[in-house]
């Protein structure tokens, strides 16, 4: 089975309409976005602090575990 037969079959086992419009929004979004252009549209500065974001996570004494996310964001993460 190919992907695209793959996403047919998780498609039409979604039932919710509400979850199927934000997948399909997502889905929209992505296609819509070709690569660089979201970096364009950034600020010098957003450019700047996205660098600097990415260089730190190249060190692992600046990664927070997975663990510890969770349990700062457990109330948002609830349900997923």
């Amino acid at each position: 089975m190919n992907t695209k037969e793959k996403f047919h079959l998780l498609i039409e086992g979604i039932e919710n309409e509400r979850e199927l419009n934000s997948y399909y929004h997502l889905i929209q979004r992505l296609s819509l976005n070709t690569q660089g252009e979201l970096l364009s549209g950034l600020s010098a500065q957003e450019k700047n602090e996205l660098e600097i974001s990415y260089q730190e996570s190249e060190d692992p004494n600046q990664l927070i575990p997975q663990s510890e996310v969770e349990k700062q964001f457990s109330k948002w993460l609830k349900g997923l």
